[in-house]
């Protein structure tokens, strides 16, 4: 596949300790601030908005300017890594597309 990830910078919420590379993230409505996916948030992080693009440690603090992807990007069935059971089932459909929308994808 040709890809060509969209990257942007975010700002990774406090107290999630260490994120790794490929951690799916959530906008968290109120602050802006991403967050790891989880289908059982209902704070808006329950959405996948981006793509973790290097280990972050929020164990003392908000991260800010880390790099993440928002779009143009595809990963294997299984690389992502979610809060809780959640699973690729969980965010992307069939065909691999992310249920949210964005141009995100797993194959």
């Amino acid at each position: 596949m040709d890809w060509n990830p969209i990257f942007s910078a975010g700002t990774i919420l406090t107290g999630q300790g260490v994120l790794t590379v490929n951690s799916a993230l959530g906008i968290v409505s109120a602050t802006g601030k991403l967050k790891l996916l989880s289908s059982l948030s209902s704070d808006g992080s329950q959405t996948l908005a981006a793509v973790l693009n290097r280990t972050v440690d929020t164990t003392s603090g908000d991260v800010q300017n880390t790099p993440i992807i928002i779009g143009g990007a595809g990963w294997p069935k299984g690389s992502l890594h979610y809060a809780g059971s959640d699973t690729d089932t969980n965010h992307f459909n069939a065909l691999g597309q992310a249920k949210s929308g964005v141009n995100l994808f797993i194959y």
